[in-house]
């Protein structure tokens, strides 16, 4: 093989290489941006339900937010696995 093919594999190489970690940082990054978005999200349902006028629904004890957040959290995790399964 001669020498300027070997130079170009290598050069595509490594920058297949660095798209790669570019890929990882961003992906990394998107998922804190979602679980970000997952809590505000929550947080404003939460604003939401403990400020609602009806007689009928009570404001929730910090338990009871804490318990509710984590049922969230896990069913969209949940839903998450789901969604990467059928992907595959």
């Amino acid at each position: 093989m001669p020498e300027s093919l070997n130079k170009k594999i290598i050069e595509l190489e490594s920058k297949f290489s660095i798209l790669i970690s570019k890929y990882k940082k961003l992906e990394a990054i998107n998922e804190n941006l979602k679980k970000e978005i997952t809590d505000r999200e929550i947080d404003l349902i939460l604003y939401k339900f403990n400020n609602a006028n009806n007689s009928n629904l009570e404001i929730l004890s910090s338990d009871e937010k804490s318990k509710l957040k984590d049922d969230i959290d896990s069913t969209i995790e949940e839903l998450d696995t789901i969604i990467n399964n059928l992907k595959e």
